[in-house]
């Protein structure tokens, strides 16, 4: 029995991109204040961002808190864009 494929990793890995970018857009922050507000390095937001990492939930917990959202905020919307539903 194998894990999650790569096709899902990869998928999850853009719609967790789109996601931090959205919320950071929406806020009006740079990559660099929401380092400084998380205390996650701007080179792992970088990556996030540009959906070539794989994060961890701490990680998400604490972006979560210095956009002033909770984690299941971050991680909602994560059903298929609409150009990948059935």
């Amino acid at each position: 029995m194998s894990g999650t494929s790569k096709e899902t990793k990869d998928r999850t890995k853009r719609l967790l991109s789109a996601r931090l970018k959205a919320l950071r857009a929406e806020r009006n922050m740079t990559q660099a204040a929401l380092s400084a507000s998380s205390g996650v390095s701007v080179g792992q937001i970088r990556k996030m961002e540009a959906g070539s990492s794989d994060s961890t939930m701490r990680t998400v917990e604490r972006l979560s808190e210095a956009l002033g959202i909770l984690p299941n905020e971050f991680l909602s919307g994560f059903g298929a864009p609409a150009d990948e539903a059935q």
